[in-house]
C-alpha cells in the first residue's frame, strides 16, 4: 500500500476537522466535497451514507497520517503480503448466482465490508449485470452485509430527468372544453378543495397532464370507487394517481423575483398559492412530489411527471414478465382481479373506522352538551324552591329571571330540542387510511 501524498494547507484543516469530530462534515456542505472525496480516495477517511446524505469519519490511515506528522510511514517488505486481494466481479456474481442471488457475510471487519461493496460497483460500472436484474446491498457500514440479486430495474435509477427526454407540456391560460375528468373534478369541490385562484390553476394544471397524457395514447379516468380530488393515468395496466394539493409552509416562503426563473415557462406564484404534485403507485416507495419553487413551477416541471410515470412501468412491465412464471395472461387478470377485491375490501374496512372516529367525536359533543343542559336545569330546579324564602322583593325578582335565563339557555344548547341527523360523510384523505392498513397500499391495489 503506498502512502497518500502530502496534502495541502485545506485538505489537511479538513482531515484535522474530521478527526477532531467537533463539528462534523457532511454532505450538507457541498462545498467541501471536492475535497472529503480527495481524502476518500487516499483512504484517509471513509462516506457513511444514510437517507441520502454521506458523513466522513477518520479511517486508521487517516489516524496515522496526522499521529506521523502528516505522513505515513513506509511499508516494510511485508505490506504487500498482508494486503487484502480484490474481489474480482466476475467471480463475485458467479458466487451470487450459484448461492441463489443472495450473500450473507456476517459482521465483516472494515476492509472485507470495502472490498464487498468495491466488488458491488464494478459490477454495476462495467455493466456486467444481467438484463433484467439488479443488485441491493444491506449493511453497506454495519452489521451484517447482505447482497442480493433482484428482478427488475434499479428503483435508483429511475429519476434522472433531461430535457431531451420530453418536450416542455403546455398548460392552458384558461380552462376551455376540459377533459372530461377535469371537468368532473371542477363541478366536484368536495373532493377538490382548493380556493380560487389556486384552485383554477390547480385545474389548468390537470388539463395539461390529461391532454399530454391522451396525446400519448395513455388513459385518464377519475380512480375507481375512490372519489378524491385527483384523476388516474393508467398507462398499460398500471394507474398512476395524481393529485394537485396546497404546499404545505408556503405563505413563509419568499417570492423569488421572475428574472431568475430558469423557464420562460414559468409564472410568479404567490407564496399563499404554491401548490405541490404528488404522483403515487402501488407497489413503490410511496408518493412522488413536485412542487413550486423560487426557481421552477409546477407548468415546467410536468414533463417530469410523464416521464417518471412511463419510465417506472416500464420497469415494472419488465419485472412483471420476469416473475410470471409462465402464468397465461387470464390467470395473471383473475389474480390481479382477486388482489384488486381485496384491496378493496381493506380499504373500506379502513374508511369506516376514520368515519367512526368523526362520528364518535360529534356523539361525544352532542352528550355533553345533552348532559350540561340536564345540570343546567335540575340547578334551576333547585333555585326555584327557595325564590319563596327571600323577602327581599328585588332579590326575588331578579333570581326569577335568572333562572328563566337558564332554562332558556339550556333550551338552546339541548340537541334534543333540535333531534341531530346521522352525521354526514366526508372525503377521507388516503393518507388518514395508512394507521388502519399496515403494509396494504392506500392508493392502488397491489401489482401480480
Amino acid at each position: 500500500m503506498q502512502p497518500p501524498s502530502a496534502l495541502d494547507e485545506r485538505e489537511l484543516s479538513i482531515l484535522i476537522r474530521i478527526a477532531s469530530n467537533v463539528k462534523p462534515v457532511t454532505s450538507r456542505e457541498t462545498r467541501l466535497t471536492r475535497i472529503v472525496y480527495a481524502l476518500q480516495a487516499q483512504k484517509l477517511v471513509v462516506l457513511t451514507r444514510t437517507k441520502g446524505f454521506w458523513s466522513a469519519a477518520l479511517t486508521e490511515s487517516g489516524r496515522l497520517y496526522l499521529e506521523s506528522g502528516n505522513h505515513l510511514p513506509a511499508p516494510d517488505a511485508n505490506q504487500s503480503d498482508r494486503d487484502e486481494p480484490a474481489i474480482d466481479p466476475g467471480d463475485f456474481l458467479s458466487q451470487l448466482i450459484d448461492a441463489g442471488g443472495m450473500l450473507l457475510i456476517s459482521d465483516p471487519d472494515e476492509v472485507t465490508r470495502r472490498l464487498w461493496r468495491e466488488a458491488t460497483q464494478a459490477a454495476r460500472r462495467d455493466a456486467l449485470i444481467p438484463d433484467g436484474y439488479h443488485l441491493t446491498l444491506k449493511g453497506r457500514d454495519q452489521g451484517d452485509l447482505e447482497i442480493r440479486l433482484k428482478t427488475g430495474g434499479s428503483r435508483q435509477r429511475r429519476i434522472r430527468y433531461r430535457p431531451k427526454d420530453r418536450r416542455p407540456i403546455p398548460v392552458p391560460q384558461e380552462l376551455k372544453d376540459p377533459h372530461p375528468v377535469v371537468a368532473e373534478l371542477r363541478d366536484d369541490h368536495l373532493a377538490f378543495t382548493l380556493d380560487d385562484p389556486a384552485r383554477q390553476r390547480g385545474l389548468r394544471l390537470f388539463q395539461a397532464i390529461a391532454d399530454e397524457a391522451t396525446r400519448c395514447c395513455h388513459t385518464v379516468r377519475r380512480p375507481g370507487d375512490y372519489k378524491g380530488g385527483h384523476l388516474e393515468v393508467v398507462i398499460g395496466d398500471e394507474g398512476w394517481a395524481v393529485a394537485i394539493q396546497r404546499q404545505e409552509l408556503a405563505t413563509r416562503l419568499a417570492v423569488q423575483p421572475s428574472s431568475t426563473r430558469e423557464s420562460p415557462a414559468d409564472v410568479d406564484v404567490p407564496p399563499a398559492q404554491r401548490l405541490r404534485l404528488r404522483l403515487w403507485q402501488w407497489p413503490g416507495h410511496g408518493s412522488y412530489d413536485w412542487y413550486d419553487e423560487d426557481k421552477s413551477t409546477l407548468e415546467s416541471q410536468l414533463w417530469q411527471v410523464i416521464v417518471h410515470m412511463e419510465t417506472v412501468t416500464r420497469d415494472i412491465c419488465h419485472a412483471v414478465a420476469m416473475m410470471d412464471g409462465g402464468r397465461s395472461p387470464e390467470e395473471r387478470q383473475r389474480r390481479r382481479d382477486e388482489l384488486r377485491r381485496e384491496w378493496e375490501a381493506a380499504t373500506a374496512y379502513a374508511r369506516e373506522r376514520v368515519l367512526t372516529q368523526d362520528r364518535l367525536q360529534v356523539l361525544g359533543t352532542e352528550m355533553d352538551a345533552w348532559q350540561r343542559a340536564r345540570a343546567i336545569r335540575q340547578y334551576a330546579d333547585e333555585l326555584i324552591s327557595v325564590v319563596s324564602t327571600i323577602l327581599d322583593e328585588d332579590h326575588r325578582r331578579s333570581l326569577s329571571d335568572w333562572i328563566d335565563w337558564m332554562k332558556s339557555y339550556a333550551d338552546t344548547i339541548d340537541p334534543i330540542n333540535e333531534p341531530p341527523r346521522f352525521p354526514q360523510d366526508r372525503t377521507v384523505d388516503p393518507d388518514e387510511l395508512i394507521p388502519y392498513l399496515g403494509r396494504v397500499s392506500p392508493y392502488n391495489p397491489p401489482l401480480l
